[in-house]
């Protein structure tokens, strides 16, 4: 069973190219929560004051609000570039695996790579042991990092 500190070269490359999507799929959900919590701030516009109304700002002073706005739509842009990554990964992905001539390789590179799934559950869902989900792991990987280039 190799678990990953005995892959070859080849499945270490094919999967450092499977991981990336996964990776930019976290960065666009953690700046999505960034965003919302950005949008979140920017509504209270200002701390109260002990009365109830708002705090004053100077007209020199930039108000809180439009700098969490500000960060807010930075973010969004940012989020919008990863996010048209995010479908060219996919597509890549996807068209690397429709060449896996293993299909039980194939299925569990989809499940792990592009459904995003933990090994528990990919073992769950298609009743293979952890020594066979491995070995179809590494002769997918494998047959995916000779497809790469060098």
């Amino acid at each position: 069973m190799n678990l990953g500190d005995q892959m070859t070269d080849n499945q270490k490359k094919a999967e450092a190219f499977l991981q990336k999507y996964k990776k930019t799929l976290d960065q666009v959900q953690k700046n999505e929560e960034c965003i919302a919590d950005l949008r979140a701030k920017a509504e209270s516009i200002g701390s109260a004051r002990l009365d109830g109304m708002p705090k004053q700002h100077s007209d020199k002073a930039e108000a809180p609000f439009v700098k969490y706005i500000s960060q807010a739509v930075d973010l969004e842009k940012e989020t919008e570039l990863l996010k048209c990554s995010l479908i060219d990964d996919h597509c890549n992905i996807v068209l690397m695996l429709m060449n896996v001539s293993n299909i039980n390789g194939r299925i569990i590179l989809q499940k792990r790579y592009s459904e995003c799934k933990d090994w528990a559950t990919i073992q769950s869902e298609t009743g293979y042991s952890k020594k066979q989900l491995f070995r179809f792991r590494d002769q997918a990987l494998e047959e995916v990092g000779l497809m790469l280039p060098a």
